[in-house]
């Protein structure tokens, strides 16, 4: 069961007093459901009643269905994770583009872009400073470019970047430091496949100078990612509707007859997602889609039979950058915690990534986009009501597929709105998986694919917890529930429960090295007739620990808090210890008599005193850190009980000057002759 965080809220107060805060439900207006009933058509099979609405507040749908939603953004950190613009399909001179290799990375930099695959025809990018005249680097199949695009001959037409430009975009320059990196090894496999069977590989240096000019259909496909997944690459393919001519129909319906047949669709699965784990996808739109207009068909088929087993498979859209007119047609946002190329690798093999295009034919109705992208900025499910909801930017619809189909379309406030698509809504047309996509005025962007099994239903109410350490989001705390008679009650979860009854629960929320923080919460009859989730903020605290100096050689004893080891005569207890964090101080309470034996080393907390040692110089009994005539008195006077004397016991450890394991009139001899100028050392490190 995946585990759904929900949006982040920060406590009011200190733990201990956090307040709980229920999670507001979107509702579909019904008046406007009414009104908007007739399906907007993007060329997919529309059910019966399906449902046009705006985006407002939705009712939690009660069904008799409970979904496990498997979120491929369940460990995004939405608030400080960043969605990078990535090209993954571009080419160059080193192939058949119109660019040179070193002016089409600027011209993806000066467009915006945060990353870019490099994938001309059979050749493998290395980096962007290798240079690209040699045969190794760049296809003699491919030589006729640098006569036929400009002057300069092969030498200048090959260009690569200078080290300085490639540190100057890699840090940002001209950009307000926001760089550009590259996606490793990118390459177009089956580089000269006359049928154009071709697969995009990236991280592996696999498939240099291959043309595989007879590549063709599945067994084409199976030659390019072969070669690469036995290289430790990850592929995905390029335009199916291209290379199997299924852009030549003139009807989904067509295409899905008569080339995207059950029996080929089966195989393709088959041999290459089910064989091969590395390929992770292929390309929903390529260009301006005139390849691959088709394609969204072919891939809920495959969704379709994919998804029940649990095999990812994700879309991508293809810049296939040749000319001018190609640029910034498409793209991939990585959502990943920082810029790096591994980073980027992890968030296309999991699916944590979402893709944009400005020529989706079907679904912008051949339109073209214009402007920004419709975007998402935070994409959360909530599983306990089987909801995924997404606040959304330059958005003016939102749609739900499952199976091929359109099951509810939501208008959007292109400013932002926030979507709330309710999975028991449409219990009798989901099976294995959901997926979504918005349109806006500048294209269309898609939300990797949900898969969903589901459970029985039963109306519960739950609570979920979002824990804070310092202020910093952590997902394993320890979190243990108790009802009114005292029994733990089993969590559902690291951070989430379903209650079993009406009941006043305690909870204990903590952390390694954290407070621990305690409250209680109120489950009514109601919560449990209305299925209602709650979410609790807890912020920890990390409690602090008192830490030696080990420069200093003392011994600091854990089991009798004691600190020996200390110089006679001498005062080390400014230095002594320290705190493992800011929270904590380090507090030296001395004797009456100074620094000496019975000096306390605390460490305070919050205003208190959460761990202590006691300073002990053997022979020193007065704590003045001196060993003289007065400490033989002192024992003495103790051991013969004049006048009751009483002495504490760091005075009575340190009474022991011989180390025989007591004190006694033993002791008193050596202090009474060190007093008298005797040269006994006492061995202070024990």
């Amino acid at each position: 069961m995946y585990t759904v965080k929900f949006g982040l809220f920060y406590p009011e107060k200190k733990w201990g007093t956090e307040t709980m805060k229920r999670r507001m439900k979107k509702i579909v207006c019904a008046a406007a459901a009414a009104a908007c009933v007739a399906a907007v058509g993007f060329g997919f099979s529309a059910l019966h009643g399906e449902l046009q609405a705006q985006a407002g507040e939705v009712q939690d749908v009660v069904g008799t269905k409970r979904y496990i939603i498997a979120n491929p953004y369940s460990a995004v950190n939405w608030d400080t994770w960043g969605q990078y613009k990535s090209a993954t399909h571009v080419h160059s001179m080193i192939s058949d583009g119109d660019y040179q290799f070193a002016d089409q990375i600027e011209n993806y930099y000066r467009l915006g872009f945060d990353a870019v695959a490099m994938t001309d025809h059979g050749a493998v990018n290395r980096g962007w400073t290798v240079d690209k005249t040699s045969n190794s680097e760049r296809p003699v199949w491919f030589n006729y470019q640098a006569i036929t695009n400009g002057t300069g001959g092969l030498t200048k037409n090959m260009k690569s970047l200078t080290a300085q430009r490639n540190l100057e975009i890699t840090t940002g320059v001209g950009r307000n430091g926001r760089p550009m990196i590259d996606i490793p090894l990118g390459i177009e496999l089956n580089g000269a496949s006359t049928k154009k069977c071709h697969v995009n590989g990236f991280f592996a240096d696999a498939g240099q100078n291959d043309m595989e000019l007879n590549a063709k259909g599945i067994d084409g496909c199976v030659t390019a990612v072969t070669k690469n997944a036995r290289a430790g690459g990850i592929t995905h393919i390029n335009h199916v509707g291209e290379f199997m001519e299924a852009n030549d129909c003139s009807t989904a319906a067509e295409a899905m007859s008569s080339v995207y047949t059950s029996s080929w669709i089966n195989e393709f699965a088959d041999r290459v997602f089910r064989t091969y784990p590395s390929c992770i996808g292929m390309e929903l739109v390529n260009k301006s889609d005139n390849r691959t207009k088709w394609d969204r068909h072919l891939y809920d088929e495959l969704l379709k039979r994919l998804a029940p087993e649990g095999r990812g498979l994700w879309g991508f859209c293809g810049d296939d950058s040749h000319h001018e007119d190609e640029l910034d047609q498409n793209c991939a946002w990585f959502i990943t915690p920082e810029l790096k190329a591994d980073k980027i690798r992890t968030s296309m093999e999991t699916g944590c990534f979402f893709v944009s295009s400005r020529r989706s034919k079907e679904e912008l109705s051949d339109a073209t986009g214009n402007g920004d992208y419709p975007r998402i900025s935070r994409l959360t499910v909530d599983e306990a009501r089987s909801q995924i909801i997404l606040h959304t930017t330059k958005a003016q619809k939102a749609v739900m597929i499952a199976d091929g189909n359109e099951l509810e379309i939501v208008n959007c406030n292109p400013s932002g709105t926030v979507v709330t698509f309710d999975l028991n809504r449409f219990e009798a047309q989901i099976n294995s998986y959901v997926r979504l996509y918005l349109t806006g005025e500048g294209g269309i962007t898609y939300v990797q694919p949900f898969y969903v099994t589901t459970t029985e239903y039963n109306t519960t109410a739950s609570v979920s917890f979002n824990v804070f350490l310092n202020n910093e989001q952590i997902y394993s705390p320890t979190v243990t529930i108790r009802n009114s008679l005292g029994t733990i009650v089993p969590m559902s979860s690291r951070t989430y429960i379903e209650l079993p009854t009406p009941d006043t629960y305690t909870y204990e929320v903590s952390a390694p090295g954290s407070t621990t923080a305690t409250g209680s919460f109120v489950i009514t009859t109601d919560d449990f007739v209305m299925g209602n989730s709650y979410t609790l903020t807890i912020n920890l605290e990390c409690v602090p620990e008192l830490i030696p100096n080990t420069q200093l050689n003392n011994c600091f004893d854990a089991t009798t808090h004691t600190i020996t080891g200390l110089t006679v005569g001498e005062d080390v207890t400014a230095n002594i210890a320290s705190s493992s964090n800011s929270l904590g101080a380090i507090q030296v309470v001395p004797t009456s008599f100074g620094y000496g034996t019975g000096t306390k080393v605390n460490l305070v907390y919050d205003g208190e005193v959460i761990d202590s040692y006691t300073c002990i110089i053997y022979g020193d009994t007065n704590g003045d850190t001196l060993v003289d005539a007065t400490d033989c008195l002192r024992l003495q006077a103790y051991l013969t009980t004049a006048m009751g004397y009483e002495i504490a016991d760091a005075p009575l450890r340190a009474s022991d000057v011989n180390n025989d394991g007591t004190y006694d009139m033993k002791d008193i001899e050596l202090l009474r002759g060190i007093g008298m100028g005797d040269a006994y050392t006492i061995n202070q490190n024990r």
